[in-house]
């Protein structure tokens, strides 16, 4: 069946806005539709945000004791994926944000090469990190910011659902009752999906793990699919 990655993306968006609704109370007096996630096509990809409907993506109000304090900007790019079977996410953003400066963000691109393919960038600077890097990187700027952080590549990489639960656990921003199993639901989603796709990355160690160590009969096709070494190695 050819994938519909129309109704994909339309999907992944509701799914977006519940955990989002389930995790995160509204300000008071906001206009609900400034946090509603939108869904638009983008040439071959589909743009997933917040608020769009208004013009252009806006960030959700992260709340200590009822006000403001902080703020969320969650961007997502859907794709096929190389097989036209799946939809893929081709780049993401998740940026914690103070007074409109950014503190943490979590970025993602499929095809990065020169940096981690996932990683934090941490907006925190320290003296001792600016003297390292000037040490070890003269070339380098020396801000602690332009460190890439990586977190488990293409396939590893945290979910929205770990950024929340950073929110609310380590940052100690309010949260709705029940939180916690929506972060937990939706992370049981989060790694199927990407335990699936490491599957089809590399299946010969998935037979085997099933096979040798679980003890399935595992029936090979004529020609099995190759593993993809590539994505395997990448950071």
């Amino acid at each position: 069946m050819p994938l519909d990655l129309e109704k994909e993306a339309a999907d992944f968006g509701q799914e977006l806005q519940q955990l989002l609704d389930d995790v995160l109370p509204y300000l008071d007096g906001t206009d609900p539709a400034l946090r509603q996630v939108t869904v638009t096509r983008e040439g071959l990809w589909f743009a997933v945000e917040i608020g769009t409907s208004t013009g252009k993506a806006v960030t959700i109000p992260l709340l200590s004791n009822g006000e403001k304090t902080a703020e969320l900007f969650v961007q997502i790019r859907l794709v096929a994926d190389t097989a036209d079977r799946y939809p893929a996410v081709a780049k993401s953003k998740f940026e914690v944000r103070i007074e409109r400066h950014p503190l943490l963000r979590l970025d993602f691109q499929r095809g990065m090469h020169t940096v981690p393919g996932c990683h934090w960038n941490v907006h925190a600077e320290r003296g001792a990190v600016t003297r390292l890097l000037a040490r070890n990187k003269p070339d380098h700027n020396g801000e602690l910011a332009k460190v890439h952080l990586p977190v488990g590549g293409v396939r590893m990489r945290p979910g929205l659902e770990d950024v929340l639960q950073l929110l609310t656990d380590e940052l100690g921003f309010d949260a709705l009752p029940g939180a916690r199993a929506a972060i937990e639901a939706g992370r049981v989603k989060w790694r199927r999906r990407q335990l699936a796709a490491m599957v089809r990355d590399d299946p010969n160690e998935a037979v085997r793990v099933l096979t040798e160590e679980l003890g399935f009969d595992v029936t090979a096709p004529k020609e099995p699919p190759p593993t993809n070494i590539d994505r395997l190695r990448r950071w």
